[in-house]
């Protein structure tokens, strides 16, 4: 008996629809508009004993308000210039550290940076769980042109 491979493709190609990948699709911010930044941030969960429980750098980043942004990057004061190619470029750098306790721990997805009531920067992730006592570690890194 001879079988199709019609519906066997059918189906190979309905159930790539339906499954769905927790990484999603990450697209790089555009090089051509100089305004906008380059965000790195690592994030450190920690048990109460000091173990190591997630680690995460995020890369799908959303700027919600570009100008709130930058206006709350001027009020941070550790930067240093860098230069490269001959361009000059401020580096950012800065850490919270946020502990858990009953009313805030569980499922974290999002971090996000926030100036004057908005959340001017979002970065989402996959989830980690954080427990009552753990501690959240947001190590950030900004570069931008100077402007």
């Amino acid at each position: 008996m001879k079988i199709s491979p019609l519906p066997l493709i059918f189906i190979v190609l309905l159930g790539s629809i339906f499954i769905g990948n927790s990484y999603g699709v990450v697209v790089a911010a555009p090089k051509s508009d100089p305004s906008l930044p380059e965000v790195s941030l690592q994030l450190v969960l920690r048990d109460s004993d000091g173990q190591l429980v997630a680690y995460r750098e995020p890369s799908l980043m959303y700027i919600r308000n570009l100008t709130l942004l930058h206006e709350y990057l001027d009020t941070i004061q550790n930067r240093t210039i860098i230069t490269t190619e001959g361009k000059n470029f401020e580096l950012i750098q800065f850490t919270y550290a946020f502990q858990f306790d009953k009313g805030n721990s569980g499922q974290i997805t999002t971090s996000s940076l926030d100036y004057k009531n908005y959340q001017v920067l979002v970065l989402r992730y996959d989830g980690m769980i954080a427990e009552p006592h753990d501690t959240l570690i947001s190590s950030w890194k900004i570069i931008r042109t100077i402007r």
